[in-house]
C-alpha cells in the first residue's frame, strides 16, 4: 500500500479524463466501472478485494474497527487522506457511511472521488461533510499506517487562500480584458 500522500494524489488525478464512469460495486479496468470504495483503494496501490482474506473492503469496512488494523483515524484532513463520510440513516437511527473520496485540500474542501452524482471521477468541491450536521453526524479521516504527510499550519493555509483568490482575480481580468 502506498504510504506517500502525494503520490495518492497524483495516483488519484491520473484517473481523471480517462473514461472511467462509476458503477456502484464496480471495479473493472476492463469496462473502466468503478465505485468510491474501488478507486480509493486504487489510489492507494491496492484493490477493493482482498485475496488474502477475502474480504471485499467497501465504505463501510473502511468505517469499522476492522480498517483501524492498516490505517489510522485523524482529528483533521490532510491532504492524501481518505474522507468517509455520508451517513445513510435507518429507522432505527443508526447508520453506515455511503461515500469515500481522496483529499486533495482540506483548506478549499476538495476531493477526488467517483460518484454518482457526477457520474465519473472529478476533482470538485464538497462542503457537506467538512461540517457535522443531523443528517452528517461525522467524518473519518483515514491515512494509512506509517504514511508520510506534513500537516498544513494556519499560516499556510491563509497563504494558499490568499493565492487561490489573486489567481482567481488575475483569471477574471484576464477573460475581461479579452472581451
Amino acid at each position: 500500500m502506498i504510504r506517500d500522500l502525494a503520490q495518492v494524489i497524483d495516483n488519484a488525478r491520473s484517473f481523471i479524463g480517462q473514461g472511467w464512469t462509476y458503477k456502484l460495486g464496480g471495479d473493472s479496468e476492463k469496462k473502466k466501472e468503478i465505485d468510491c470504495s474501488a478507486f480509493v483503494w486504487r489510489c492507494l496501490g491496492d484493490r477493493k478485494y482482498d485475496k488474502s482474506s477475502g474480504v471485499w473492503r467497501n465504505t463501510s469496512w473502511l468505517a469499522s474497527s476492522k480498517a483501524l488494523a492498516i490505517f489510522d483515524r485523524l482529528d483533521e484532513p490532510v491532504p492524501g487522506c481518505i474522507a468517509v463520510y455520508g451517513w445513510s440513516k435507518y429507522p432505527n437511527g443508526k447508520g453506515k457511511p455511503g461515500h469515500c473520496a481522496i483529499v486533495v485540500d482540506p483548506a478549499a474542501h476538495t476531493v477526488i472521488d467517483a460518484s454518482s452524482s457526477t457520474g465519473t471521477i472529478k476533482e470538485r468541491r464538497v462542503d457537506r461533510f467538512w461540517f457535522p450536521s443531523k443528517t452528517q453526524p461525522k467524518t473519518y479521516w483515514l491515512v494509512p499506517k506509517g504514511a508520510e504527510y506534513v500537516e498544513e499550519s494556519e499560516e499556510d493555509s491563509e497563504i494558499k487562500n490568499l493565492t487561490l483568490v489573486a489567481l482567481a482575480v488575475a483569471g477574471f481580468w484576464a477573460f475581461y480584458a479579452s472581451r
